[in-house]
């Protein structure tokens, strides 16, 4: 059953190794090498989101990277692309980068 009221967010959107065809959603010079969902929770909670994060799910189109998982965060004005995109800024503050 879909869940209307919450972004599902993935950690392959942001994974700079995988094709779009396998689930990234960012251009790669916004994505990262091999995101963890901790980074994702962290990014998303410095953001202002409430998150639930779901360690042992795997994407659909990669099942065999066990580092997986996927985060929800309630759905506001914005475009989920638009917060995936701000995620991914995050990370790479966060790592360090611009």
């Amino acid at each position: 059953m879909k869940n209307r009221e919450n972004f599902v967010i993935w950690t392959v959107y942001f994974n700079q190794d995988l094709s779009r065809k396998r689930g990234r959603k960012l251009p790669k010079r916004e994505c990262v090498q091999n995101p963890k969902l901790e980074e994702l929770v962290t990014a998303a909670r410095k953001l202002g989101f409430q998150v639930a994060s779901f360690k042992k799910a795997r994407y659909p189109s990669c099942w065999w990277i066990k580092d997986n998982g996927y985060i929800m965060i309630s759905k506001d004005a914005r475009k989920k692309l638009d917060i995936i995109r701000e995620i991914a800024k995050e990370i790479r503050r966060m790592r360090g980068g611009k």
